[in-house]
């Protein structure tokens, strides 16, 4: 995981610039100690620190990566809150995707996509 401080005149534009970056399978935007979260999965130490010296830290507005290692996941739902993309419609889902059955409508209070 990397979070990364930004001139905030720049973090849109360094989100879609990391979203590009093939490592990095995750870019959130948060709000308090960093402007940006991108996660990848990594081999070893050595790639997340090639792509941090030689990628991230050489985009225009950044100012800051901090790394953080994960050693032991303890539980990751990816199911809770499904996040995609704007343009696709948010939907009652079941784990992997699939419509629910009995969903009766798109405001059930069951697991649906999160729009960013």
């Amino acid at each position: 995981m990397m979070g990364i401080d930004a001139d905030p005149s720049c973090v849109r534009t360094l989100a879609e610039q990391l979203r590009r970056i093939p490592e990095i399978n995750c870019v959130v935007l948060l709000l308090g100690r960093f402007n940006l979260l991108a996660m990848g999965l990594f081999t070893n130490i050595e790639q997340l620190d090639h792509l941090v010296k030689t990628q991230i830290r050489n985009l225009p507005g950044v100012q800051r990566v901090e790394t953080a290692i994960s050693v032991h996941n303890l539980k990751y739902e990816a199911g809770v809150a499904r996040i995609m993309p704007k343009s696709e419609p948010a939907a009652d889902l079941a784990p992997g995707g699939a419509p629910l059955a009995n969903s009766k409508s798109k405001r059930s209070t069951r697991k649906r996509r999160v729009s960013v």
